[in-house]
């Protein structure tokens, strides 16, 4: 038997062969948080409410679907990510042209 890490006999906690031991004792690292996804949640988010532009509505709900998919499917949370962000961009750019017309016209 041997006697782990410290030498000790009695160390029946850092021995590999002993009873106790458990090399993923506070458990397995933790995967990264989707950060894209989030940030992609976050900025449809206020688009939609706090703006008022419901069209920016497809991409709150698929940068949720993103966040939800992340620890399961990374490659498909990955391409509902690139969505969200398309579709947000789609919902700003048609705010803006909106906006500049309405200022243009001067309604």
């Amino acid at each position: 038997m041997s006697h782990g890490w410290s030498g000790n006999p009695y160390d029946v906690y850092n021995d590999p062969d002993g009873p106790y031991y458990n090399p993923y004792y506070y458990g397995p690292p933790a995967r990264p948080a989707p950060g894209s996804a989030v940030a992609a949640l976050v900025c449809s988010s206020v688009a939609t409410f706090a703006c008022c532009n419901v069209l920016a509505l497809p991409a709150v709900i698929t940068s949720a679907m993103a966040v939800s998919r992340s620890a399961r499917d990374p490659r498909g949370a990955r391409a509902l990510t690139v969505w969200s962000w398309a579709l947000f961009g789609g919902a700003m750019a048609v705010a803006v042209v909106y906006v500049t017309l309405m200022v243009a016209f001067g309604v």
